[in-house]
C-alpha cells in the first residue's frame, strides 16, 4: 500500500484517535504500600484495588477570532522617552578627584538594530567615538564648572535625541591661598 503526503495527516489523526480509545478503555488498579504511598497502574497487583474511571468531559475547541497582523511599525524605530546623564548628578562637586565617572539612560534601551549609538559630549565635545556604550570616564579633570549630554545619533551621524546639559563642579585644593 502506497500513502501520499495528503495521507499522512489522517493516518495521524486516526492513529491518534485508535491510542486515546484504547486508553480510555483501559483498567485502572489502586495500591497503598507499607508507608502509605499510593501507586495507580493498569496492571493488577497483590492488594490492589480496581477504580472505576469515568468518561471524561470532552469540550470542543473554538476558533479564536482574533487574527494576528504584523505590526506596521515594526520596522520603525520607538521614540526615546528618557534620556539622561545621571551620574553625576546635576550641580554635583568633586573635590581633589583626578577623574570623573559619567553614566547615562536612555528608555527604551539604545536601537542599534536601526543603527543608532550614543555618544556623551563633555563641554560640548565628544568624550568618545559614538558606540553602545552609554557610561565612560573623563581623566585629568581640570578645576572648575563642566558640562555632560547625552545624544543619540542615527546611521548619517544626525543627532536624533540629546539629554538636557548637566553641570558638575570640580574643587581642587590651591597651595597659592597656603603662603
Amino acid at each position: 500500500m502506497i500513502f501520499s503526503n495528503r495521507s499522512a495527516p489522517i493516518l495521524m489523526g486516526l492513529f491518534l484517535t485508535l491510542s486515546f480509545s484504547i486508553t480510555l478503555n483501559a483498567e485502572v488498579y489502586r495500591s497503598v504500600d507499607a508507608d502509605g504511598n499510593v501507586t495507580y497502574s493498569d496492571q493488577p497487583h497483590s492488594g490492589a484495588e480496581k477504580v472505576e474511571v469515568q468518561q471524561p468531559t470532552i469540550v470542543p475547541s473554538t476558533r479564536s477570532q482574533i487574527k494576528l497582523q504584523p505590526d506596521s511599525d515594526s520596522n520603525k524605530a520607538v521614540p526615546y522617552t528618557t534620556i539622561e546623564i545621571v551620574s553625576p548628578g546635576d550641580e554635583a562637586t568633586f573635590r581633589n578627584v583626578q577623574s570623573v565617572s559619567v553614566r547615562g539612560q536612555l528608555a527604551p534601551g539604545l536601537q542599534t538594530s536601526f543603527g543608532h549609538r550614543a555618544q556623551i559630549l563633555f563641554n560640548g565635545g565628544a568624550l568618545s567615538e559614538p558606540g553602545t556604550s552609554l557610561s565612560g570616564s573623563i581623566d585629568q579633570v581640570d578645576r572648575g564648572a563642566h558640562t555632560l549630554q547625552l545624544v543619540v545619533l542615527d546611521k548619517a551621524g544626525k543627532i536624533i535625541a540629546r539629554s538636557p546639559v548637566s553641570q558638575f563642579f570640580l574643587h581642587k585644593t590651591s597651595i597659592r591661598g597656603a603662603n
